[in-house]
């Protein structure tokens, strides 16, 4: 296989603050970022976390479950979700605080 080497923008585009429960499911995907499908790097109080629309996805059902929301609001997280900036089913968020 040939070496292939990448560019990865610098630029991050923030997103707008969500409401507290979708910012309490943020917390969760920045803390459970750990297992094989995800990728994550953190220093300081910054991490980039990669997720696949899958993995954010079952995540998410997850978290709706283990928490007992009610149905609106797992649809508030779920639209979130499906709202993100997505490319082909990948997306790498950056978490600051």
């Amino acid at each position: 296989m040939a070496l292939q080497i990448g560019v990865i923008p610098t630029q991050i585009k923030y997103l707008a603050s969500p409401d507290k429960e979708i910012s309490d499911f943020v917390w969760h995907l920045e803390l459970h970022a750990n297992d094989e499908e995800t990728w994550r790097v953190s220093s300081d109080m910054n991490t980039i976390v990669e997720y696949s629309r899958e993995a954010m996805s079952l995540e998410m059902n997850e978290y709706a479950k283990g928490k007992n929301l009610t149905e609106d609001a797992a649809a508030r997280i779920r639209r979130w979700v499906d709202a993100l900036p997505w490319e082909d089913d990948q997306i790498m968020l950056h978490f600051s605080w």
